[in-house]
């Protein structure tokens, strides 16, 4: 996944300027706002029968054509973490919800500027509440 968002330039850095434009900036708070709110906006959740991560860059187009793109949480932690990475904030994957088998049922992004890593999950429009077993992925 790391690999996915720092192969999608110049297109991704484009939108993340776009974005930083036009939100009321003030700083990178604001930013990630504008970038959490894009990705909310533009992106159906959907599951997927088998796991497949969809690139930012064709996630972008998708948007850009369409007006949207569809996903899972994993596409849309791909997403936000590009956007993120294209205007130097730094971010990284948390992978959760482990299953029996071992694997892990759902993953999001986390950004950091400094005061410590933030949960910047785009698919739970509620307050997020993380219990362990999690593993994190740095970009």
């Amino acid at each position: 996944m790391a690999d996915l968002v720092r192969d999608s330039m110049p297109a991704i850095r484009e939108k993340a300027l776009e974005l930083m434009q036009s939100v009321y900036a003030s700083g990178p708070g604001d930013y990630v706002e504008g970038v959490r709110h894009f990705v909310t906006s533009s992106m159906v959740l959907v599951g997927e029968p088998d796991e497949l991560v969809v690139s930012p860059r064709v996630m972008l187009s998708n948007i850009l054509e369409r007006g949207r793109t569809y996903g899972d949480c994993d596409d849309a932690a791909v997403l936000v973490a590009a956007l993120l990475y294209a205007i130097g904030i730094r971010s990284r994957f948390k992978a959760i919800a482990q299953a029996p088998d071992g694997s892990y049922q759902h993953v999001f992004t986390e950004y950091n500027f400094g005061g410590g890593w933030i949960p910047l999950d785009t698919t739970n429009l509620s307050p997020p509440v993380y219990l362990p077993p999690w593993e994190t992925y740095e970009i």
